[in-house]
């Protein structure tokens, strides 16, 4: 709406960000991306992200602490995960919930 100029009063002068998820954004915003070039996956489950987010300062109602976000980079779809603990055997659980949902 901002590009064909039927907002007025906001000036956005770099577009190159319009289009991508804004929870990436601001989840990935200290790191630098490795290269320049990203090619997108075309193809759903050609590629995946994950994120471990926690310890959280208040636990949930059903007990957990920390959230894993699997996104799908094919098609853009998240996916949240809940634990009460991070220990190696638990996210592995997770992880292969996602990729047996996902296949």
């Amino acid at each position: 709406m901002a590009q064909q100029g039927w907002v007025e009063g906001l000036d956005i002068t770099d577009f190159s960000l319009c289009g991508k998820c804004e929870v990436c954004l601001l989840a990935k915003a200290k790191h630098l991306p490795f290269d320049d070039v990203v090619i997108p996956a075309s193809e759903p489950l050609d590629r995946g992200s994950l994120d471990l987010w926690g310890k959280a300062r208040t636990r949930s109602l059903g007990g957990a602490n920390y959230m894993l976000l699997a996104c799908d980079d094919g098609t853009g779809i998240p996916f949240t995960y809940f634990s009460a603990t991070k220990d190696a055997e638990t996210i592995l659980k997770l992880v292969q919930e996602f990729v047996a949902m996902a296949e």
